[in-house]
């Protein structure tokens, strides 16, 4: 079974937190394939450019200076 692109990122996180976490916290980091692509100040922007770049359900997005979380069906309602 192919691993979910919210597990890899979640897991690849932990490579950029600490710099992350202090030196863009609020920001949302927009993350792909277990790289971080973006960082945006908000995060209806930032879940637009990750849909139109990999595709529904491609991407993650971290609130810096919280956990991670999957937005799923949620994430409809950011459009």
């Amino acid at each position: 079974m192919e691993e979910r692109q919210v597990d890899i990122n979640h897991k690849a996180y932990d490579k950029y937190r600490e710099d992350l976490e202090e030196n863009y916290p609020g920001m949302v980091a927009l993350m792909h394939d277990g790289q971080l692509q973006g960082l945006y100040s908000d995060l209806g922007n930032a879940y637009h450019v990750g849909r139109e770049s990999f595709g529904e359900g491609e991407f993650s997005l971290v609130c810096i200076g919280e956990e991670p979380v999957e937005l799923g069906a949620v994430a409809i309602g950011l459009t």
